[in-house]
């Protein structure tokens, strides 16, 4: 036990434990459970070299250089080595030799096998020389390369012990590359290999139309950030690592000297430039071919299912019922369709993914959708829930108090053209503003003021409506323990959130309260109006409005 915590403190992973453990555990029950009259350490290494097989068999990740290497006759050692790359390789795909190739070798290697005497007789040392060139000749063909109308997963081909990334599939994650561990179908996975004119290609995301570039600088974080990256070219991956010298399909992707490497460093993952090639090393991939499109349909049809099981339309940052139902009938219906008819091409994945991400792009229900201008609302907090905003017109400040049938509880939401609003408190018809957008500014009224309402969720886990500031960064905050009114805090504090509760009293446009006259017409001549009639509580950027009993434009 000690020993065992000793070979694995230091690791990060359970294979990194692994290797360290097998076949030193093996060893260690040797030690343990014989007693001593019993103990041979020759006997035991020779039976040690059998278990290398039943390692392997379980997929355990050991270290290989406690077990002597078979010894095989020349032939022997080509024959294995013959049907390692065959059995490993995919003729005719991006990354191996041609499938004339890959029959060539397979034709001196059926040779050889057909010789009666293969050590030692004329006839086996031909053939053994013949599956021997042919060896040469399929490790250092020319490979396949992309075709610019395919579409194609990046996978890491990295196998050492303690980078191990072998099969996880390289997808664009924001501006930047990250590696899906396990068995992905979706789109930020797709990647086209456009060809440029000196023989290099320009990786593009299928998801975003954005390139990879690969800086010329060791160690530099690659991006996916625009439209055109930098010019790659595929090698094949020949640096030799160990008694690695040829892996079948195995290339590096490189710009100059630089490669796209998958960077481990602790916990933190990330693809950078690198200028080590070595084979098993995390500089090195294989680049698939997608041929079958159906599961990747499948795939947003069993997402898009999903939404539709579990929106819940009207609540903040849920889809509206417009978009849920394009997501159903041009989506779902279609993808349904094309499943159904058989066959699904590339063309119809990229046609239905692209209206997937046309869905997801589509605007969700935010804190301003939720409000009808046309009625007055209570503002109440959602942490101190029973207390409301309240404007005091003795003092100009707005005040938290419990809920009382007076105007001062109630606010009419003027809207915006650039997504803001103003926040007219009924009984003094003054707007909410703040005279310096800083932390712990008090909320008063008097003058207009353009705040912003955004789903904010606080450090203590709930969720409710902030009232920002222009900066974005604080909320209307109350706690009435602490502070008598209203004033603004960061917007991740509790008590920062709150809830617009609409009442039944509709909002009195002021054109009516001119209706019969000149009367008030000099008290109200710089009111500001919508073509509704609703007041307003500034000029809208763009559009039409009423002033001064006029139609103006802006």
């Amino acid at each position: 036990g000690t020993q065992a915590n000793l070979w694995t403190e230091s690791c990060t992973s359970n294979r990194e434990a692994e290797y360290q453990y097998y076949p030193r555990l093996l060893a260690l029950s040797e030690i343990a459970w014989l007693p001593t009259s019993k103990k041979n350490f020759l006997g035991f290494y020779k039976r040690l070299q059998h278990h290398e097989a039943v390692l392997q068999a379980k997929n355990i990740t050991y270290a290989p250089h406690y077990f002597e290497p078979k010894e095989l006759t020349p032939a022997e050692a080509a024959i294995a080595e013959a049907e390692d790359i065959l059995a490993n390789s995919n003729p005719g795909a991006v990354g191996y030799p041609s499938a004339a190739e890959a029959d060539a070798l397979r034709s001196a290697l059926d040779a050889l096998r057909s010789v009666a005497v293969p050590e030692g007789s004329p006839e086996g040392q031909a053939a053994l020389s013949a599956l021997n060139s042919q060896l040469s000749t399929y490790k250092s063909a020319p490979i396949i390369l992309p075709k610019a109308d395919c579409l194609y997963k990046i996978v890491s081909a990295s196998t050492y012990f303690s980078k191990r990334f072998n099969g996880s599939s390289l997808y664009v994650k924001d501006n930047t590359l990250a590696l899906h561990y396990t068995q992905q179908t979706e789109p930020e996975e797709l990647w086209q290999f456009v060809p440029q004119d000196d023989g290099s290609y320009q990786i593009v995301s299928v998801l975003t139309g954005n390139a990879i570039n690969i800086s010329t600088s060791n160690g530099s974080a690659v991006r996916v950030n625009n439209a055109s990256g930098s010019n790659l070219v595929i090698r094949k991956a020949t640096k030799p690592s160990g008694t690695y010298t040829y892996i079948p399909g195995v290339v590096n992707i490189k710009r100059s000297r630089y490669n796209l490497y998958a960077n481990l460093s602790g916990r933190d993952l990330t693809l950078v430039a690198s200028t080590d090639s070595a084979l098993c090393y995390p500089g090195t991939w294989r680049i698939e071919e997608i041929t079958d499109y159906r599961p990747w349909v499948e795939k947003i049809v069993a997402k898009a299912e999903i939404v539709l099981e579990e929106a819940t339309p009207g609540l903040i940052g849920q889809p509206t019922v417009e978009a849920l139902e394009f997501l159903q009938t041009q989506v779902l219906d279609e993808a349904r369709m094309k499943l159904n008819q058989g066959t699904v091409s590339q063309q119809d994945y990229l046609d239905i993914a692209a209206r997937y991400a046309q869905f997801m792009s589509m605007e969700r229900t935010t804190p301003l959708g939720l409000i009808d201008p046309a009625y007055y609302y209570l503002i109440r907090n959602v942490y101190f829930d029973t207390y409301y905003a309240s404007d005091n017109p003795n003092t100009s400040g707005l005040l938290p108090k419990t809920l009382g049938d007076g105007d001062t509880f109630r606010w009419r939401i003027d809207r915006h053209d650039d997504g803001t609003v103003g926040l007219i408190n009924k009984a003094t018809e003054t707007p909410a503003y703040v005279a310096s957008d800083a932390d712990e500014q008090r909320v008063k009224v008097g003058q207009d003021y353009a705040w912003k309402l955004a789903a904010v969720t606080t450090d203590q886990n709930q969720t409710g409506i902030g009232i920002l500031s222009k900066s974005g960064t604080y909320s209307w905050y109350t706690n009435p323990r602490s502070w008598t009114y209203i004033l603004l805090k960061p917007y991740e504090w509790g008590g920062s959130i709150w809830e617009f509760v609409k009442t039944d009293e509709e909002v009195t446009t002021a054109i009516n309260e001119v209706s019969d006259g000149t009367a008030n017409r000099s008290s109200i001549s710089h009111h500001i109006f919508d073509l509704t009639g609703r007041r307003l509580s500034q000029a809208p950027v763009h559009g039409i409005y009423i002033q001064d009993r006029q139609k103006r434009c802006n």
